[in-house]
């Protein structure tokens, strides 16, 4: 019987460790598109402003 009880802890453990490994990776990838659209839109502003610089007639 506790070793019946040992395993199913053990099983609980382990499943609780898969699902937090889960969400560890879910995260990382949100994280990394936040920092590829945070990065393109601080191009666009950049780009958006030189081009002001260099044609100032066409704003």
């Amino acid at each position: 019987m506790d070793n019946e009880i040992q395993k199913l802890k053990t099983n609980e453990d382990n499943l609780k460790s898969k699902a937090s490994q889960q969400h560890d990776y879910k995260n990382a990838e949100l994280r990394t598109s936040k920092q590829v659209n945070n990065k393109q839109h601080k191009n666009a502003n950049l780009n958006q402003l030189i081009r002001k610089i260099i044609y100032p007639k066409d704003t």
